[in-house]
């Protein structure tokens, strides 16, 4: 900046002297004003400099930016050209293919439909091979059924028959059973009902148990000497009372030879002390209302 024949700048600033006057400015302010003037003059100048050269980048920018501009339309108007072209060729080539697909997928068809024919009539001929064998294989399947139906009718017939004459003796054997098998039951509760009672305990009757054998052979006669015999009931030589009397309680297992069946039977007897009980006026046996044999 030039002002009264020279350039002002910052330095000039710096370096400005003034001459004394009466009453004049302090030279120690005058002095910093023009410090800070400089500073803030330099701090413009180069401000200045560095948007004149963004300028200049700017206008390189502009410059380089409309140079590009025409390349741009250049390439666009040849864009659009190419664009035609191609769309042009697609068209052609779309046109070709769709043509080249259609014979294509006739051909297939067309084999395909002599294939399916073949495979049908190679088909029917082997579902009526197979229909012919089929029948020969049931008529011989039919005719051995048939017969072996005859031998089978023939066998059950004779294992039915023998197998009733079977049933009827074992209902004989078993009915036989039965009968000896009351015959000890009746002896062992008589041998029981014997047995003195204490009536103030009023002890519960058992009653026999019935199980089943997993198994059930065939049952046999017993002959009369190996039947149990029922024990004797001794006397008590001495009776004395007693302050309390005791029931003392046993099981005992009959089993029939050869039977399916086992019975369990309890028994309750008393202590020796109370024997006499049974002579009592007042005694009354917990199975006296037992009975045996079929009931009409």
């Amino acid at each position: 900046m030039r002002r009264g024949g020279f350039v002002l700048n910052a330095n000039e600033l710096r370096r400005q002297t003034f001459d004394k006057g009466a009453f004049g400015f302090k030279p120690d302010e005058v002095e910093a004003c023009l410090s800070k003037a400089a500073d803030a003059w330099e701090t413009m100048e180069n401000e200045n400099k560095e948007l004149k050269e963004e300028i200049k980048k700017l206008h390189a920018q502009i410059e380089r930016y409309q140079e590009d501009e025409e390349s741009v339309k250049e390439i666009i108007v040849s864009a659009q050209k190419l664009s035609s072209t191609v769309v042009h060729d697609a068209k052609i080539k779309a046109a070709a293919m769709v043509e080249e697909a259609e014979q294509k997928s006739d051909k297939m068809i067309t084999d395909a439909t002599a294939k399916s024919n073949k495979m049908i009539a190679e088909a029917e001929e082997q579902s009526q091979k197979m229909m012919a064998e089929a029948t020969v294989k049931s008529s011989n399947m039919l005719k051995d059924a048939q017969e072996k139906a005859g031998s089978l009718v023939s066998d059950a017939k004779t294992r039915t028959e023998t197998e009733v004459l079977r049933l009827k003796k074992m209902q004989k054997e078993v009915s036989a059973f039965k009968s000896n098998l009351l015959g000890i039951y009746k002896a062992h509760l008589d041998l029981i009902t014997k047995l003195p009672e204490v009536k103030d305990t009023k002890p519960e009757p058992s009653k026999p148990v019935v199980e089943d054998m997993p198994e059930a052979p065939k049952p046999q006669d017993i002959p009369a000497e190996k039947l149990e015999k029922p024990p004797v009931a001794k006397q008590p030589a001495e009776v004395k009372p007693a302050s309390e009397p005791k029931t003392v309680e046993s099981e005992k297992v009959v089993q029939e030879q050869g039977s399916p069946f086992r019975i369990t039977i309890t028994e309750t007897k008393n202590s020796p002390n109370a024997t006499n009980n049974a002579n009592r006026p007042d005694f009354k046996s917990r199975f006296s209302d037992l009975k045996f044999g079929e009931q009409k």
